[in-house]
């Protein structure tokens, strides 16, 4: 297998793509060390690396994680069964065909969702 073909098979393209990520980081990381970018401007990259695991602890993300998730299922226990046609219909046809199958005035179209 050829570079050009292994670069376009599945596996090649996500290792090139992770490959010139870590490049284009190292690269700014380089420009803010050499002083060409500030860095009281622009924190350097390991800096935030290294801030994440920090920020998830000091401002708990994970239990924000977890609410969310608890408000979003307790949202869809208690939303009526109207809520989720009327999302149905919005997604799959648009607006104005909701508007259609409900008898809306001016409407020209009945979809069926």
């Amino acid at each position: 297998m050829t570079l050009k073909a292994w670069a376009r098979s599945r596996g090649g393209a996500r290792v090139l793509g992770a490959v010139t990520v870590v490049a284009l980081i190292a690269g700014v990381e380089a420009l803010i060390r050499a002083g060409f970018i500030n860095r009281f401007i622009v924190p350097l990259p390991s800096q935030i690396l290294a801030a994440i695991p920090r920020i998830i602890v000091e401002e708990n993300v994970l239990h924000r994680f977890w609410q969310t998730a608890q408000e979003i299922f307790w949202r869809a226990c208690f939303s009526p069964p109207s809520a989720f046609r009327w999302a149905r219909c919005s997604t799959a046809s648009g607006f104005c065909g909701w508007r259609a199958k409900h008898g809306w005035p001016h409407s020209p179209r009945r979809p069926s969702c």
